[in-house]
C-alpha cells in the first residue's frame, strides 16, 4: 500500500490525517431540532518521482561537450552549438564562462547540484496542506404543514508554497489561501396532500488568495534589473528541450473573491391548474 514509486529514487513519506465527528438533537422536542459536523484533514508528502535536467559542473565551467554529445541526447546524434556571434561552432564545445550572463549564472545558484554527466535530476514538490470543514443546521417544525431549516457552512484550505534556496525547482507549485461559506434559508410548505410548496434562499462566498513562498527571489534579485516586477518574490523561466522549470504561470498573487446568490421556488410539475383548483379554493378562502 505504501510502495515506493517506480521512477522515484526513494519511498514518498506521505502521510495522512482525517478526523471530526458530528451532533445533532434536540432543542424543543417536536419543533426545533439542531446538527453539527466537523472534519479536519491533514496531509504532508515528499514526493520524489519529477525529473529535470540542469546545469552540470562542466557547464558551468564552459564545457558543453558532455551535454552536447551523444549520450545525453535523445536520438542519440550529437549536437553542434554555433558561437552567436561568429555563427560557426565551438572550439571543441566550449566557451569562456566570462560570456554568460550574470543572471543566469546567479539562477544556477539556487538549481539542485547533481553528479549524472547528464544534468539529470530527481526531486519532487512537497506537499502540505490543512482543510478544516464545519456545518451547522437548525430545522423548525413550525406545525404539520410548514417546516423551515437554516444551514451554514464552511470550508477553510490552505496549502503551502515551498522555497528552497539549494533547489528552486520545488517553486514549480503555488500556495493557496481558500474559504468557502454558504448559507441556506430552506421553508416547505404542504397545501395539499398533491401541492408541496419548496423555496430555498442560497447566500454563497468564496475568497481565493494564491502566490509564492514569501522568501523566494525574483529578477531584480537576479541581477536582471530592467524587467518589471508585478509580484514580489516571483520568478518564472522555463528552459525548453527537457530543462527545467521555475515557478508556474498560476504562481503569481492572486486574489478571486467570488460572491453568489440564489432563490429557488419549487411546485410539482406535470399537473394542470383546473384539476388542482378545487383542492386550492378551500386554502385560500
Amino acid at each position: 500500500m505504501n510502495a515506493i514509486n517506480y521512477f522515484a529514487p526513494k519511498r514518498d513519506r506521505l502521510k495522512r490525517n482525517q478526523f471530526g465527528g458530528t451532533l445533532g438533537g434536540r432543542i424543543i422536542r417536536d419543533k426545533l431540532f439542531f446538527f453539527g459536523g466537523f472534519q479536519q484533514s491533514f496531509i504532508r508528502q515528499d514526493p520524489s518521482s519529477s525529473t529535470a535536467y540542469v546545469p552540470t559542473a562542466a557547464a558551468l565551467a564552459g564545457d558543453f561537450s558532455a551535454l552536447d554529445g551523444a549520450g545525453c541526447q535523445a536520438k542519440g546524434v550529437a549536437r553542434v552549438v554555433n558561437d552567436p556571434t561568429t555563427g560557426l561552432p565551438l572550439p571543441n564545445d566550449q566557451i569562456s564562462v566570462s560570456r554568460f550572463d550574470p543572471a543566469a549564472l546567479a539562477l544556477a545558484k539556487y538549481l539542485p547540484k547533481t553528479s549524472d554527466p547528464c544534468g539529470k535530476v530527481s526531486f519532487g514538490i512537497p506537499v502540505q496542506s490543512n482543510e478544516s470543514q464545519f456545518v451547522g443546521r437548525v430545522d423548525w417544525l413550525v406545525n404539520t404543514k410548514h417546516t423551515f431549516y437554516g444551514r451554514y457552512s464552511l470550508d477553510d484550505y490552505t496549502l503551502k508554497a515551498f522555497f528552497d534556496p539549494h533547489d528552486i525547482l520545488v517553486t514549480a507549485n503555488s500556495g493557496n489561501v481558500e474559504r468557502a461559506q454558504t448559507f441556506v434559508l430552506g421553508d416547505t410548505y404542504t397545501f395539499t396532500p398533491t401541492i408541496v410548496n419548496s423555496a430555498h434562499f442560497t447566500f454563497g462566498r468564496r475568497s481565493d488568495d494564491r502566490g509564492p513562498n514569501t522568501s523566494g527571489v525574483n529578477a531584480a534579485t537576479l541581477g536582471a534589473m530592467n524587467l518589471y516586477q508585478g509580484t514580489a518574490d516571483f520568478l518564472q523561466v522555463a528552459v525548453n528541450n527537457g530543462g527545467f522549470a521555475v515557478g508556474c504561470g498560476t504562481c503569481a498573487l492572486g486574489r478571486l473573491p467570488v460572491t453568489s446568490f440564489q432563490y429557488t421556488d419549487d411546485v410539482p410539475t406535470g399537473l394542470i391548474f383546473e384539476d388542482l383548483l378545487p383542492e386550492l379554493l378551500p386554502q385560500l378562502k
